[in-house]
């Protein structure tokens, strides 16, 4: 990897590494309140949860999601 062009480059050439970092607002999972299993794949617009599927039970209303800290607030 050549780190010269990973600090500098501003737009992606063959030898500059790309990373697809979350936003320091969303978090790293959110829990499905129908089954309590964590979901990792999601989308976030505008600071709001846009999109969600939960693996397990397939729920897929995004009012049904928490994140960890919500999720502590209700037990």
């Amino acid at each position: 990897m050549n780190l010269s062009c990973f600090f500098s480059c501003v737009l992606p050439t063959a030898n500059c590494l790309l990373l697809s970092l979350p936003r320091m607002d969303e978090p790293e999972y959110l829990i499905c309140l129908q089954c309590e299993t964590p979901t990792y794949q999601f989308d976030y617009a505008n600071g709001k949860l846009a999109a969600i599927v939960c693996t397990a039970c397939g729920n897929d209303d995004v009012s049904d999601f928490a994140t960890e800290a919500e999720y502590d607030e209700m037990s």
